[in-house]
């Protein structure tokens, strides 16, 4: 009877285990190409062959390397993200990817083995400004605006050697009218992202507490068994 006791004690204690999870931290930055509208219906697409624009950083970087990389903007709606001039957009659920509360805006792949992750991440809110000339703008053409800058935020998710949870994040997109070529398309984005918990979980202390009386009484019940 005591062994039984000892068994119980050593499956309640192991549940009082402290959860660990690391933190992510980070930065990336992609160029590539893109065109927007002037006129309704306002939407920007993103062209294939985006890339990363240098080094990732934090923790980033072991999967995301300057070559190795496979990034793809809003692929739900195939490039095209839908927007209002110079207001506030959120994005609505219908737009949602499956069990998420966001749109799939980007996708970035890289690393290989131990290093291997896809990061996701889901847009919910950006606002778009439209501009005209200026040091990094063209001049405006036709009465047309020449750049738009968008900022916003979501949230990241993380697929690989390690699972992250959803993770708040925010990011900046700028598009530069280039005469005959297609848009030079600048995106940022950072985060600070929690690896999904271990199903086990730290006790409150009131949990705790009765947790050592139980094994006190339980203790206690086999002593007396084992005497009679």
């Amino acid at each position: 009877m005591l062994s039984r006791v000892a068994v119980l004690s050593a499956l309640a204690l192991s549940s009082v285990a402290v959860a660990h999870a690391d933190t992510l931290s980070g930065a990336f930055a992609a160029i590539g190409g893109d065109t927007f509208t002037t006129a309704a219906p306002f939407t920007i697409t993103f062209l294939g062959g985006s890339v990363l624009g240098g080094s990732a950083t934090g923790g980033f970087a072991p999967s995301l390397t300057p070559g190795g990389e496979t990034i793809s903007f809003f692929p739900a709606q195939n490039g095209v993200v839908p927007f209002t001039p110079n207001a506030m957009t959120t994005v609505p659920s219908s737009l949602f990817a499956p069990g998420q509360t966001g749109a799939l805006l980007l996708t970035v792949a890289g690393g290989a083995g131990a290093t291997s992750e896809t990061f996701n991440l889901y847009l919910q809110s950006y606002t778009t400004s439209e501009l005209t000339g200026g040091s990094t703008c063209p001049p405006q053409v036709g009465g047309t605006p020449t750049c738009l800058n968008v900022n916003g935020s979501g949230y990241f998710t993380g697929t690989g050697v390690t699972t992250y949870t959803a993770s708040p994040s925010t990011f900046s997109f700028s598009s530069q009218e280039v005469p005959g070529q297609n848009n030079i398309t600048s995106f940022s984005a950072s985060t600070n992202a929690n690896p999904a918990m271990p199903t086990s979980v730290t006790p409150e202390p009131s949990s705790l507490v009765l947790l050592g009386t139980g094994l006190i009484g339980l203790a206690g019940a086999a002593r007396r068994k084992f005497r009679a």
